[in-house]
């Protein structure tokens, strides 16, 4: 008999510096012992605690910001505001996985001084990337992601500004990803497959093989590739 799991709400943030004349974000290498993610390049967040919880009944925006600088705060040593925090997606872990959350994403800017402090236990190592070269080193088997953080970053990567980002964000509601998985034969012992999100074609039928409107992240030899022509 199989049962339910649990979704758990959480919360992420993408840190982004204006440096050298380029947008850069905070990326952050999870340990490789973990049993969620392991040595999976991610943005600082975390699911919620006790407390942020009892917000979440009553201000559950509230509580996604409050876990949102908590997380940070653990994850890097770096402060951050509630308030200079911007919304841009909500995303629920597909049924298949073993744990699954509700995250709210959020970005905001930061200054280009901050140090970083990792913990050395969860989170191992970090380094300040512009999104292309993040994506092109995930492209090269070089950084480990999941689709939400290969997503966002594809989307950062159009931008020059700060400014720009925000612009983008605000023009639209936080878009909603409740992934639909599809998985194909392995190739060289590496999983290949098809993640369909709201607005592709294929999503309410659950058929990759639908492709007039495109919002969907292709996996090839555990190499992700998101596709999208809603914009």
């Amino acid at each position: 008999m199989t049962t339910n799991k649990p979704i758990l709400p959480a919360a992420t943030v993408v840190l982004v510096r204006e440096s050298r004349a380029q947008l850069e974000v905070l990326m952050l290498r999870r340990n490789p012992e973990l049993a969620f993610a392991p040595n999976n390049w991610v943005f600082p967040g975390g699911k919620l605690d006790t407390d942020e919880l009892a917000h979440a009944k009553t201000e559950l925006n509230r509580a996604f910001r409050l876990a949102a600088c908590r997380e940070c705060m653990e994850e890097t040593n770096i402060a951050i505001s509630q308030e200079a925090l911007s919304p841009i997606s909500h995303w629920t872990t597909p049924k298949f996985r073993n744990k699954r959350f509700a995250t709210q994403f959020f970005v905001t800017l930061v200054d280009p001084d901050n140090s970083v402090l990792v913990d050395g236990s969860e989170i191992v190592e970090f380094s300040w990337l512009s999104p292309s070269q993040a994506l092109n080193r995930h492209q090269s088997a070089q950084l480990d992601m999941m689709p939400p953080t290969l997503v966002t970053l594809t989307e950062l990567a159009k931008f020059k500004t700060f400014e720009q980002i925000l612009s983008y964000y605000q023009s639209r509601p936080p878009r909603r990803y409740n992934p639909r998985g599809h998985f194909f034969k392995p190739r060289n012992g590496k999983p290949n497959g098809c993640f369909l999100y709201e607005g592709d074609s294929g999503y309410a039928a659950n058929n990759p093989q639908l492709k007039e409107k495109l919002n969907r992240c292709e996996l090839s030899a555990g190499v992700l590739t998101h596709i999208s022509n809603l914009d």
